[in-house]
C-alpha cells in the first residue's frame, strides 16, 4: 500500500492569465509565495431527479456548473513593489498597478489568474479567477498578514508533483514602528482588519465544459473594523462624528514604508468594550465617496 498523502505538504501557485479564463501553465516561480492555512473547495451542484411511480430512490442526478475557491494567508511586507502579495495578488483583487502604487478600481479591473492548489502529489486547479476578498489583519506588535480568497472555474485534479519554488525570505511587517492614523490623528489600536470585499459573478459560456467563461468583479466594498482605545469627546468624538456622517481618511504606514490610504472612511457603528480594564471602542468604517483607496509599496 502506498504512503498516505500528507496534508501539511501543500502550497499554492498563481499566474495572471493572458486571456481571461484560459488557464496558464504553472511553473515553480509561480509558487514563490509564502502561504499558510491554504484551502480548496470545489462547488459543483448536482441536480435532483425525483423518483417515478413506485420507485422510492431518486434517479441519478446530473453534476452541473463547475467552479471552486482557493484561500490562503500570506505575509504582508512593504518597501518593495515586486512583493508577491502586492504585484501578483492585487491585480486580481480589483486594483490596477502603476509603478509602486496600486489603486482600487473594483469592477473596472478584469485581470484574472490561474490558481493551482498542490497537496503532496495532487494538483487542483482553477482558471479565470478573481479575488472575492482580501483581509489585512492587524494585531498590536504582531506580524501583519493578508488573507485572500480566489474564485474561478474548476479543472479536474491531476497527479502532479509539488512545485519547488524559491520562497521569499522577507519577514512580514509588524503592526508596530509605523503610523496608523484616522483624520491625521494617531489611532491607538489593539487589533483590527482592513477588508476588500468584491462581489463576483461567474460569466456564462455554454461552450466551456464548466459552463463558465471566467469570474468577474461587479462591485467592490472596502471596510475596516478596529478595536481602539476610547478617548474623550474633545480628543476624538467617535459618536459625534458617527452621527454627523463625517468621512475621514484612515492611513497605515508600516516600518518599511508601505502606505495604505483609505479616504472617505465613514463610521457605520461604534460599540464599547473592555481590554483587560482599558475602556475601548470598536469602530466599523466604510469607504465612501469618489476618491480611490491606494496602496503604495516601494
Amino acid at each position: 500500500m502506498a504512503n498516505a498523502l500528507i496534508m501539511r505538504q501543500r502550497t499554492v501557485a498563481l499566474k495572471t492569465e493572458g486571456t481571461a479564463g484560459t488557464a496558464e501553465t504553472l511553473a515553480n516561480a509561480d509558487g514563490a509565495i509564502n502561504c499558510y492555512d491554504s484551502e480548496y473547495t470545489a462547488e459543483i451542484p448536482v441536480s435532483e431527479r425525483t423518483s417515478q411511480g413506485t420507485y422510492d430512490a431518486n434517479l441519478a442526478g446530473v453534476p452541473g456548473a463547475r467552479m471552486g475557491r482557493v484561500s490562503f494567508r500570506t505575509d504582508f511586507f512593504g518597501g518593495d513593489s515586486t512583493a508577491l502579495w502586492f504585484a501578483r495578488i492585487l491585480p486580481h483583487a480589483g486594483f490596477t498597478i502603476s509603478s509602486t502604487t496600486a489603486t482600487a478600481v473594483g469592477s473596472a479591473s478584469t485581470s484574472t489568474a490561474t490558481v493551482g492548489f498542490y497537496v503532496d502529489g495532487i494538483r487542483k486547479q482553477l482558471a479565470g479567477c478573481v479575488v472575492t476578498s482580501m483581509e489585512i489583519g492587524l494585531e498590536r506588535g504582531e506580524p501583519i498578514y493578508a488573507t485572500v480568497e480566489y474564485q474561478g472555474k474548476y479543472a479536474a485534479p491531476t497527479d502532479t508533483a509539488l512545485i519547488t519554488p524559491t520562497y521569499p525570505t522577507d519577514l512580514p511587517e509588524r503592526f508596530a514602528s509605523g503610523n496608523f492614523t484616522l483624520n491625521a490623528v494617531e489611532l491607538p489600536t489593539f487589533s483590527g482588519t482592513i477588508r476588500i470585499e468584491n462581489t463576483v459573478e461567474m460569466r456564462p459560456d455554454p461552450t466551456d465544459v464548466t459552463g463558465f467563461l471566467h469570474a468577474q468583479i461587479t462591485r467592490q466594498q472596502i471596510t475596516a473594523s478596529l478595536v481602539v482605545e476610547a478617548d474623550t469627546v474633545a480628543n476624538r468624538d467617535d459618536y459625534g462624528t458617527w452621527i454627523a456622517g463625517t468621512a475621514q481618511t484612515l492611513a497605515l504606514t508600516t516600518a518599511n514604508s508601505c502606505v495604505v490610504t483609505l479616504p472617505g472612511m465613514q463610521r457605520q457603528n461604534v460599540t464599547q468594550g473592555d481590554s483587560n480594564g482599558i475602556y475601548n471602542r470598536t469602530l466599523e468604517l466604510l469607504h465612501t465617496g469618489s476618491t480611490a483607496a491606494t496602496i503604495v509599496s516601494g
